[in-house]
């Protein structure tokens, strides 16, 4: 199988690292594990035998730490330009994993043709540091008609705050999942379940399929799809081609009009939440009860939930709030605040936004939590100005009222939650 090098063509030096002979490409059938049919074949590129980046998936890894990804992902499109042109039957998907950022950077001119055999990964670590880059980037590659995956669930609680915020078309489970305790794969079932029933049609891949034992623990799980040793990967794509059929559907597995991860950075928080008509009158003192209740609530919810809250200027967010959510913080994946004036800075775990005075959201009151658990989205704008022009009031007042909305929908939660982490 041609490697992809170009003869005595010159090599990108940031490329050279990841390709051959300083990695290894293989061939990685993706079979159903109900009844063994070949899905797919994806294309991985993994580090020399025996090393620390042996496996694809700690390659890619790696390539991200180093700001790298970029080179990655041009070696394999190289590579899978190639194999795409060669011995693959008509509908057969060569699927390569691509970070959001390559997507416009890489886009040949035949892009549009061959955009449904992409997959553009989710990086765990980018979402809960640079939300609102990652969420821009993948709007334009689901715009584009990529299909969208997040892997490497089960490996980090973070995965799991990202399979709830970008709602992927497909799940993939980390590596070693099956390696672990059965209480641990477990939790990442009952993740895998509750996700399906809020995105139907979602597909789930589980990796490290690598004996018949682990295929039967994969479809407990709720897996459709299977990778890992006991379908072993191939240098040749040919030689995976003596087996039943049964390809992945030609077009991404949701089509854009689902509203799977969609959101426009300008829309109302208040208004996603007021959407099911079940809106009421509450005193701005109740409105902080009622906040401090959903914030302790949200402290239990685990490692795997994001907590989003509002405070309206910089001033707000007092010695008694920043010890309130550096114990939220500490406790849960993600927990981000945001107000006119707020510095845009890492408080201990606590992120940060700042708002300008015409965003929509400065003259709302809003806390999201999203989570395996939990789903909850509450928000608050004023009723009248008063005397002061702003229509909040003092913390503590009971005599001005706000119009109040809540919803456990927990797809209204998550697109909330897209549309104020577009501002961090």
């Amino acid at each position: 199988m041609d490697s992809g090098e170009d003869g005595g063509a010159a090599v990108d030096p940031d490329e050279r690292f990841f390709r051959p002979p300083m990695t290894t490409v293989r061939y990685t059938p993706v079979h159903r594990l109900g009844d063994g049919s070949l899905a797919a074949i994806e294309l991985r590129i993994g580090g020399r035998p025996g090393s620390a980046v042996e496996h694809a998936t700690a390659l890619r890894g790696a390539a991200r730490t180093m700001r790298q990804h970029d080179a990655l992902d041009r070696v394999k499109w190289d590579l899978a330009r190639v194999a795409q042109q060669g011995v693959l039957p008509e509908g057969l998907f060569l699927l390569t994993l691509l970070d959001p950022s390559s997507v416009t950077e890489l886009a040949p001119p035949d892009f549009a043709t061959e955009r449904r055999r992409q997959l553009v990964s989710v990086g765990v670590r980018e979402v809960l540091e640079n939300p609102g880059s990652v969420l821009r980037q993948v709007a334009a590659a689901r715009a584009a008609g990529i299909t969208l995956i997040v892997d490497g669930v089960g490996g980090d609680d973070g995965a799991t705050v990202a399979v709830f915020l970008m709602e992927p078309d497909l799940v993939m489970t980390d590596p070693e999942l099956l390696r672990r305790p059965v209480a641990d794969v477990a939790a990442i079932a009952e993740v895998l379940s509750v996700y399906r029933e809020t995105c139907p049609g979602t597909v789930a891949v589980i990796d490290g399929v690598d004996s018949p034992a682990d295929r039967v623990t994969a479809m407990s799980m709720g897996g459709v799809l299977g990778v890992g040793s006991h379908y072993p990967a191939v240098v040749d794509p040919a030689d995976l081609l003596d087996v039943p059929l049964r390809p992945l559907p030609q077009t991404a597995v949701q089509a854009p009009e689902t509203g799977r991860g969609a959101f426009v950075a300008g829309e109302s928080v208040y208004d996603l939440a007021a959407a099911g008509g079940h809106t009421r009158r509450m005193s701005r003192a109740f409105l902080e009860s009622l906040t401090n209740h959903i914030e302790a609530q949200a402290s239990t919810a685990g490692r795997s939930a994001l907590v989003l809250g509002t405070f309206h200027t910089a001033s707000d967010f007092t010695d008694e709030a920043r010890v309130r959510w550096h114990g939220l913080a500490d406790r849960t994946a993600f927990a981000g605040v945001y107000g006119v004036g707020t510095l845009q800075i890492l408080d201990g775990n606590v992120r940060s936004a700042a708002l300008t005075d015409g965003d929509p959201l400065a003259d709302e009151w809003n806390v999201v939590v999203l989570g395996t658990h939990r789903a909850q989205l509450l928000s608050a704008r004023p009723l009248d100005r008063g005397a002061d022009g702003s229509g909040w009031g003092e913390p503590g007042d009971a005599d001005v009222m706000l119009s109040v909305a809540q919803t456990v929908d927990r797809r209204v939660v998550a697109r909330a939650a897209r549309v104020i982490l577009a501002r961090f």
